[in-house]
């Protein structure tokens, strides 16, 4: 499954050649040109970010603090690639939670390593397993199995999964949802949160109930 990355920067020169790289070497780009832009974009979804530090509306700092408190991104690896060069501008990026520093211009070649570098440590970092009952999960693989059954997710059913084994017995609002699976920037509708709950239910949900209705308020995971 290929990897998304969102490059967040104010240069469209750098947007358009970073761009072009990572679809060549086979990983999904999403792009924002300021803070406020990349908040909107990111979600579970987003596999690594590539992050400007001087932007305007909020700088990439401020952004990295606010993507390592939400508990739903706080795991997305974060590559600063700025021209802020200074010794006490890539201890600040290391120490607001970025994975590494990387100071303009840089080879392309360099900086793809790096991002393969620190996607294959943070693979290792999350391989973890849930089983309980019939039902396996391996996070890493992104792949589900019943009874020794492997079970085709899509992505969506499989983050929404995710999201529910993560915090099992919270009531998880449609709204809440959409934000965390979707993303705040996508317009789609509550129907939609029911529709894929409904496609995954049928999917996992050959034993025993594990996604459940909250009327009025959403649904909650129990195993």
């Amino acid at each position: 499954m290929k990897k998304t990355i969102l490059i967040v920067d104010d240069e469209q020169d750098i947007i358009d050649l970073l761009s072009y790289n990572l679809s060549k070497n086979n990983y999904n780009v999403l792009t924002a040109s300021d803070g406020s832009e990349a908040l909107l974009k990111i979600n579970s979804n987003i596999d690594l970010i590539i992050l400007d530090v001087m932007m305007p509306k909020l700088d990439g700092f401020e952004i990295c603090q606010l993507i390592k408190k939400n508990p739903t991104t706080s795991s997305i690896p974060i590559i600063f690639l700025t021209a802020k060069n200074s010794t006490e501008d890539e201890y600040k990026g290391l120490l607001v939670g970025g994975d590494d520093y990387v100071v303009k211009p840089v080879a392309v070649k360099n900086l793809l390593l790096r991002i393969q570098n620190t996607l294959n440590k943070k693979s290792k970092e999350n391989t973890s397993d849930y089983s309980k009952n019939s039902l396996t999960v391996n996070f890493d693989n992104l792949t589900v199995h019943i009874q020794d059954k492997k079970i085709k997710l899509t992505k969506t059913e499989f983050n929404l999964l995710r999201t529910f084994i993560k915090s099992p017995g919270k009531v998880f609002k449609r709204s809440e949802l959409l934000d965390r699976v979707w993303g705040r920037d996508t317009i789609v509708s509550d129907r939609t949160v029911d529709v894929h709950i409904t496609k995954l239910r049928k999917k996992i949900e050959i034993n025993n109930r594990l996604i459940f209705t909250s009327h009025g308020s959403g649904y909650y995971f129990e195993d």
